[in-house]
């Protein structure tokens, strides 16, 4: 009997880039569903709203493709170095700066990404916040209003045009810091807005601080927040009356 030398290829697992491609694509619609903290309808919703099915495992890699893309623009991140990247959607740029400007104000003592998350988390209820889910966003944001308004500084925009809702709230942040700077005794008290922007943000605003812009009131709040932390030299005689 002729033995026949076997070439190894019947009981080898033939290798298949579409096959892997898909697999890979499933796995990234579910652990965007967990990264965004999507409820079970909540997932299910998306996929019928982007394909008309209900079932990612009905799809094909086209559908799997726009279902991706969606989540994507939801917020979802890949975790290529193990770590969730914070999410660039509007709601959360909006939260981080809301924080930030709480810190200025001295309403929140730690500015950093990792302190929000941990108020975010008591806040919400939530173990992990990821900076994906919008609807928690707004919660948020309704949260760190709520303590900017307590704290001094309005919220209230109603009849404000949308292009300068920015601007008016960075003006009142510098207001609020102004008062707060003059109540503490940290500028001479006859120094105005206008006077106080000159000399700590080095910012002149002319024809009034109303027509001060978005960026000009920003330096000011900066400068006014810095001027509370590290307070200004005594102030002489001679600078009461400049």
């Amino acid at each position: 009997m002729t033995l026949r030398r076997s070439s190894g290829q019947a009981g080898k697992a033939q290798f298949n880039p579409a096959q892997q491609r898909r697999r890979g694509m499933l796995a990234k619609i579910h652990i965007a569903q967990k990264q965004l903290g999507l409820t079970e309808d909540d997932y299910r919703a998306v996929l019928i709203r982007v394909t008309g099915l209900d079932s990612a495992g009905a799809m094909s890699d086209a559908e799997l493709e726009r279902v991706v893309a969606e989540l994507t623009r939801l917020g979802f991140r890949a975790k290529a170095d193990g770590k969730a990247k914070p999410a660039m959607h509007p709601v959360a740029l909006k939260a981080r700066a809301m924080w930030i400007s709480l810190h200025q104000l001295g309403v929140v003592e730690n500015p950093s990404e990792q302190a929000l998350e941990a108020f975010a988390a008591r806040q919400l209820g939530v173990v992990k916040w990821h900076w994906a889910n919008q609807a928690w966003g707004y919660k948020l944001i309704e949260a760190l209003k709520a303590m900017a308004q307590r704290a001094g500084w309005d919220q209230h925009l109603e009849g404000v045009a949308p292009a300068a809702k920015a601007r008016i709230l960075k003006r009142r942040l510098a207001e609020r810091l102004f008062a707060m700077l003059k109540h503490e005794g940290l500028i001479p008290h006859h120094w105005d807005i206008l006077l106080a922007a000159e000399r700590l943000a080095g910012v002149e605003i002319g024809g009034g601080w109303w027509q001060a812009s978005a960026e000009d009131a920003d330096r000011v709040v900066q400068a006014f927040a810095q001027a509370r932390r590290a307070p200004m030299k005594p102030v002489s005689a001679l600078e009461l009356v400049r």
